[in-house]
């Protein structure tokens, strides 16, 4: 039989959009909604003192966290203040550190730059667990008396290339030399 003219190649398939980052801020404004609805009276101002919020870490291995920990610590800590809670900011320095080669800072993780102690009722602090289905992220607020789970909520938040690239800048903390504490005084 005969043939026609050879069909044109197929278009090529569209690029998968990227992933929009609001969507990583929408789902911690509902984790903080859940967070709060679970907590009594859904009334975060009772909270007995200021919040410590701390990055959340690898369920699995509590001393490895990542970007992505750090990112809902961050963003946790202002969703709770809107809603009420009163967060204390652990990386405040002593004054504003004013660097030729990076700016005007009032925020560090090295313990010399430091204040000293903090006063705080609570802790906000939570895991996450990276599968292949999604990421299971668990928060908790936890009160620094007793060790009490005073609200707690989770969420599971799903792979994209934003939430992966987060999870793959990892940080280890150290293991404390002998004498040497890698942490700030806690005043209750």
């Amino acid at each position: 039989g005969a043939r026609g003219p050879p069909l044109p190649p197929p278009p090529p398939a569209p690029l998968p959009t990227p992933p929009d980052p609001r969507e990583i801020s929408l789902a911690v404004s509902r984790l903080a909604d859940d967070l709060v609805a679970s907590y009594p009276e859904a009334d975060l101002s009772l909270a007995e003192g200021p919040c410590i919020v701390a990055t959340f870490v690898e369920l699995d291995r509590l001393d490895h966290t990542s970007s992505f920990g750090r990112i809902l610590a961050e963003q946790l800590m202002g969703a709770l203040q809107r809603r009420g809670l009163t967060p204390v900011e652990l990386r405040k320095t002593t004054s504003v550190l004013v660097r030729d080669d990076g700016g005007e800072l009032g925020l560090s993780r090295r313990l010399a730059e430091l204040d000293g102690a903090v006063q705080a009722g609570t802790l906000l602090a939570g895991t996450y667990l990276a599968t292949a289905d999604g990421v299971f992220v668990h928060v908790r607020l936890v009160d620094m008396r007793d060790a009490t789970v005073l609200a707690s909520a989770e969420a599971v938040f799903p792979h994209n290339s934003l939430v992966d690239d987060l999870l793959h800048t990892r940080s280890v903390t150290p293991a404390p030399q002998p004498g040497n504490i890698y942490m700030k005084r806690l005043v209750f």
